[in-house]
Order: structure tokens, then sequence, then C-alpha cells
């Protein structure tokens, strides 16, 4: 066989997996903060904050699990009542308490608010995002899809609040579905 026709193929180990993934989320979270900056140089003023709560997997018939899930997350507005939040999360399971069935997935969200005032200082938004996951421990499996849902928000004034979110979410890419909801706080600068 011509030398020009050789295939090459690449064997990728799960520890090279996770740097790609690591060196992906790194690059995104600079992207983001910079686009808060940006978007804060303009009067509207960026929020960072973390969360904490649940996500129910359900990916046929037999696998149905609930993972405890913590997160980061970031907003920055981008007019009037619309705005951006980017999330980071890891969530995991242990069923029989043994590393054996420990499963870890880490996935990160773009979602888009319009926030809707409810009353002073409360607000109520819908939102609609994309959002991914990748499963390391568990055949390297990567998802990406859609969500939606809703969240609530409380501002104790123009620095802290805390907020509620329910979202619902269909993935394609090694199929899946279910739905995540959380609390927590942000920090406004």
């Amino acid at each position: 066989m011509p030398p020009y026709c050789k295939i090459t193929t690449f064997a990728v180990s799960k520890t090279n997996m996770m740097k790609r993934f690591i060196t992906i989320m790194a690059v995104l979270l600079c992207t983001v903060t910079f686009a808060s900056a940006q978007v804060k140089m303009r009067d509207y003023f960026p929020s960072l904050g973390a969360q904490a709560g649940f996500k129910y997997v359900h990916q046929n018939d037999t696998t149905k699990q609930f993972y405890p899930m913590v997160g980061l997350h970031t907003d920055f507005y981008l007019s009037g009542s619309f705005r951006a939040r980017v999330l980071a999360n890891v969530a995991w399971h242990s069923p029989s308490g043994t590393n054996d069935s420990f499963k870890l997935m880490v996935g990160a969200t773009a979602d888009g608010h319009l926030l809707i005032n409810i009353a002073d200082a409360l607000d109520f938004y819908p939102l609609l995002g994309v959002t991914t996951a990748f499963h390391p421990l568990v055949g390297n499996w990567f998802s990406l899809g859609l969500e939606g849902g809703l969240g609530i928000e409380y501002n104790f004034n123009d620095v802290i609040g805390v907020f509620a979110e329910t979202k619902y979410q269909k993935l394609w890419i090694s199929p899946m579905k279910g739905f995540e909801t959380y609390s927590g706080f942000t920090y406004t600068f």
C-alpha cells in the first residue's frame, strides 16, 4: 500500500480525555470571565456564585439515579431584563458506598434568563439553554442537549442574592434525559 494511503488511528486514554476536557472547561471559564468583564465596562454588573442540589438521570428503563450536585456560576446582563448564566457542575453517585460503583458526572451549561419582577427584590424567570455532560469513569461518554426550566431569586441588596432553579434536560449524544433542581447564592460586583 502506498504511504499516502496509510490510515493512522490515535488511541485516546482516559487521562488524555480528562486533560482535554479540563482544558476546554478552563478556556470556557476564561472566555466567560472576559465576557463578564466586558459587560461590566458597559455598566451591566457581572455576578459570581455557587449552587448545590440534585440531578436526576434517566438513561433507559433500568438506569434511573439521583446524583448530589455542586457547582459554580457566573451571570452577566445583556440588556434590560435578559441575563445569561454559565454554570459548571459536578455530580456523583455511589449506591453501595464502594469505589467499584462510584460514578462521576461533570457538566457545563449556558442558560438565558428573562427576569420578571414579581415584587420588590423578587424575580421569577423562565430559562432556556444548552447543556453538556461528561461521564469520565464509565465509558468516557459525552452528551450535548437542551434544557428548559424556571427559577426564582430574591436579592437582599444590590450585592447578595439567593435563587432556586429547576430544569428539564434532554441530551442527544449518548441519549439521556432528566432534571436538575438546586439553590444557591450570587454575589454581584
